[in-house]
This record gives structure tokens, C-alpha cells and sequence, in this order.
């Protein structure tokens, strides 16, 4: 599956991504996201994509329920890929419109993706 939740670690989700994104993979994540959200309070995310090839053209990408919903209890999020999709993703997950900061690191980054996303929002 290209994207799946891996690890949920009291505030932490760590969400892996490979492939070709869908937009019902997305709509997945994002429902036991709400599930946690609902359950335990704000979160943050660490999205660790390893050979992602992008998103796919079907599907309904316009919706933005679950951000309208939710955005509200996400405190940070840092993005780890390649060099080559940075820009896309960082657009893609809307860095300067949300509400939380937002990070794009390098795979080489990873331990420095994970120490900034535990310090405090």
C-alpha cells in the first residue's frame, strides 16, 4: 500500500508513502487520523516517503473536509523524501496556508526531521 499509517506513538503518527499516491489511501490515513484525533487530542505527523512517484490522476483530490475538520489539532509536520519532490509535496501538504508549521528534510535528514518535530510547537 503506498500510504499507511506505520506507528502511532502517544501524539505521533508516522505515515509511510511509496508509489503512486491515491486519493483513497490519502482519505485512509486521514480517517484514522481523525479516529486518534477524536480519541486522544492534537497530533503531529512524520511522513517518510520512500519511492513515491506521485499522485495519482483519479480520485477526488479537491476535498478538504478532513483539514477544515482537523487542521485545528495538528501541531507540526515534517515531510522526509527526495530532493526531486520537495517542492510538489511542500505544495501539495499547503506549507504557509495551515495552520502548523510545516518541514520538508532529505532522507539523509531523517534523525534531524525526527528531533524537530518532538520540539515543543
Amino acid at each position: 500500500m503506498p500510504a499507511r499509517i506505520v506507528e502511532i506513538v502517544d501524539d505521533l503518527i508516522k505515515v509511510q508513502v511509496s508509489g503512486l499516491l491515491t486519493s483513497t489511501e490519502l482519505a485512509e490515513v486521514q480517517k484514522r487520523t481523525a479516529q486518534h484525533i477524536d480519541e486522544t487530542g492534537p497530533i503531529r505527523y512524520l511522513i517518510v516517503a520512500d519511492n513515491f512517484l506521485g499522485w495519482a490522476k483519479e480520485g477526488d483530490w479537491g476535498n478538504v473536509s478532513f483539514q477544515a475538520e482537523y487542521d485545528a489539532y495538528i501541531e507540526k509536520m515534517a515531510l522526509v523524501g527526495n530532493k526531486e519532490w520537495e517542492e510538489l509535496v511542500v505544495l501539495f501538504t499547503g506549507q504557509g496556508v495551515r495552520r502548523f508549521p510545516i518541514r520538508y528534510f532529505l532522507h539523509a535528514e531523517i534523525d534531524k526531521a525526527h528531533a524537530w518535530i518532538m520540539e515543543p510547537a
